[in-house]
């Protein structure tokens, strides 16, 4: 899964202590790659990501290529990417991601039986 974000947005840090439990939570399963949009130089987006403990790796796409190449028009947004690397799903929005109706939604698609 790809999660764009910036330390700018909002909604984006509302999210990240979600993410960061369902990333714990389904590790097994889910890869989680933070794509940060932000501007703020390697020092300062490092101190934020310690300060935050976030828990997966975190991507800069300083140029926004990767963005552009997904499609992103808005953050936070998710791809969310099947074992064959098929997108099977895509979130524009911050999401509850430890919320268990969204998780039975989301572990019922094609991650359904992956270990």
């Amino acid at each position: 899964m790809l999660n764009f974000w910036a330390t700018w947005c909002g909604p984006c840090l509302k999210e990240i202590p979600s993410l960061e439990k369902f990333e714990s939570r389904e590790a097994s399963r889910v890869v989680i790659l933070g794509i940060s949009e932000s501007l703020d130089g390697k020092k300062k987006l490092l101190k934020f990501i310690l300060e935050h403990k976030m828990n997966y790796p975190v991507l800069i796409d300083g140029l926004g290529r990767v963005a552009d190449a997904y499609k992103v028009h808005g953050l936070p947004y998710s791809v969310l990417i099947d074992p064959q690397g098929r997108i099977f799903w895509t979130i524009e929005g911050a999401v509850n991601w430890t919320d268990p109706a969204f998780q039975s939604k989301f572990l019922a698609g094609p991650l359904k039986g992956q270990s």
